[in-house]
């Protein structure tokens, strides 16, 4: 809030910003990165209680207080050390010192000052004068972003056209997700490819536990496992796992209990092979790329792309699998829902599978069936856990015996029946016209790429600063 206040003031004053004499002019420094340089005039900006020290957040396996207790590194403390020092420091040969704080509080920090400002009014002797300011401030509208599809859009779309010399790309399920969830973040993310922050410190359990499962199962690739082989398997999980920590660069605070995590969720999930097995593994992280015919006005072949985490036969029935460890939805009352802006959110892991499973019968034609088995690794221990995708029935649709105890339990929850799609093929040809009719959207040049109405998914799009929405 200040910040911009003294930027707009700056802009009428003559005060320099060298760079090459950086003796004299102004710098615009974190407290912590002042470089143990001596200022005259230093302005603080924000030094409001959670903005000044800066709350930090690190994800750990490990309670905070269970760090605490041991005297374990803790980043927020370190943080706030940081900040005191550069604070503390840079008041001792400065000769003038503004200190701002507003008693409004905003989302990053509270309305009270500053923890390190109010210890200078009680314990030091400086001569601190307190005023006070009314700040109004005019709301600015944001306008909307929306991106025409001109010939340079379309130029950059073109990528994903099958041509003489082949298409550059091809779009993933995650590519339609993103559009559905909100055109511009796919236009942000896969026409102008721009570069998202990720955090690098911790490596998600997801990867590791995708990346041991492939470990695993990557030399049988083509051949039958038995319960002999999956036991075997079981006695190799913690030798993989030490493996991919450290091929992931794991940091050192995490793998003592990520080990422990991941041992549990991979010894689950063997022994729900062990229960299934026989079967016949046809490969893992199986990468699958096919082209689809757009009817229009102008006929396009679009490149779509997918990787299979694990393909398997299991009488008669090949089984496309997807683990998922994060929160995910496994009912869909239609497959229109799937297309549905609306309620992408809940179905992203069906849509996937769907996604991969017409992958896989438009390449090889296969004469089984073809059943999308959706793993969720947080349900793993519940006492009615049951894989698999569930699509919903009419009140009085019949249901089939082998299932009628799952569709009992998911009534049990919902209030409406389920039944779990054992043929993924029946419904094939509706998801591929959904399909269609969204790609056809894409590479229509007359529907703009236009922000999501749904603020939520603004809540942790990467791009929510360049909309202005955060």
């Amino acid at each position: 809030m200040f910040g911009a206040f003294l930027l707009n003031g700056l802009k009428e004053s003559r005060m320099l910003f060298h760079q090459d004499n950086p003796v004299t002019g102004l710098y615009i420094i974190e407290v912590a990165e002042s470089y143990n340089l001596d200022f005259e005039h230093v302005f603080f900006l924000d030094m409001n209680e959670g903005c000044f020290p800066k709350v930090t957040h690190h994800d750990s396996f490990l309670p905070y207080d269970l760090c605490h207790s041991f005297g374990l590194p803790l980043a927020d403390k370190v943080a706030e050390n940081k900040t005191a020092y550069g604070f503390y420091r840079l008041l001792q040969r400065a000769q003038n010192i503004c200190c701002y704080f507003s008693q409004k509080g905003h989302l990053d920090g509270s309305g009270e000052m500053s923890r390190l400002l109010l210890q200078l009014t009680f314990d030091s002797k400086l001569k601190i004068i307190e005023t006070h300011h009314s700040i109004n401030l005019l709301e600015r509208p944001v306008a909307a972003i929306a991106i025409q599809k001109d010939d340079s859009v379309m130029q950059l779309l073109d990528r994903f056209l099958e041509k003489e010399e082949g298409a550059v790309s091809s779009l993933t399920p995650s590519a339609c997700i993103s559009y559905l969830s909100c055109p511009l973040q796919f236009y942000f993310k896969y026409l102008l490819q721009l570069r998202q922050t990720v955090a690098t410190e911790d490596v998600q359990l997801g990867i590791l536990f995708h990346d041991v499962m492939a470990r695993l199962y990557r030399p049988f690739a083509g051949s039958q496992i038995d319960t002999n082989m999956v036991r075997q398997l079981q006695s190799k999980i913690k030798v993989e796992i030490a493996e991919a920590i450290a091929a992931w660069r794991t940091p050192l605070s995490a793998p003592m209990l990520l080990h422990a995590l991941l041992e549990k969720l991979l010894g689950r999930m063997l022994d729900l092979d062990d229960a299934a097995a026989p079967f016949t593994l046809l490969g893992v992280e199986v990468a699958m790329k096919q082209s689809i015919m757009l009817d229009g006005e102008i006929a396009r072949k679009v490149w779509l792309s997918g990787t299979i985490d694990r393909i398997d036969r299991q009488n008669h029935c090949v089984r496309i699998i997807d683990y998922k460890t994060g929160r995910s939805n496994c009912k869909i009352s239609s497959i229109v829902n799937l297309f549905d802006p609306g309620k992408i959110k809940t179905n992203k892991a069906v849509f996937q599978l769907f996604f991969y499973a017409w992958l896989f019968q438009s390449l090889h034609g296969a004469d089984n069936a073809i059943m999308p088995y959706l793993i969720p690794i947080r349900e793993f221990f519940l006492a009615h856990y049951t894989p698999g995708i569930f699509i919903q029935q009419p009140d009085n649709g019949p249901l089939s015996k082998a299932i009628y105890d799952v569709a009992i339990e998911f009534g049990k929850r919902s209030g409406k029946k389920y039944q779990q799609i054992e043929d993924i093929k029946e419904y094939l040809q509706p998801f591929e016209e959904g399909l269609k009719g969204l790609l056809v959207e894409i590479f229509n040049p007359t529907i703009p790429f236009a922000q999501t109405e749904d603020l939520e998914i603004c809540g942790y799009c990467p791009y929510v600063r360049i909309c202005q929405r955060d």
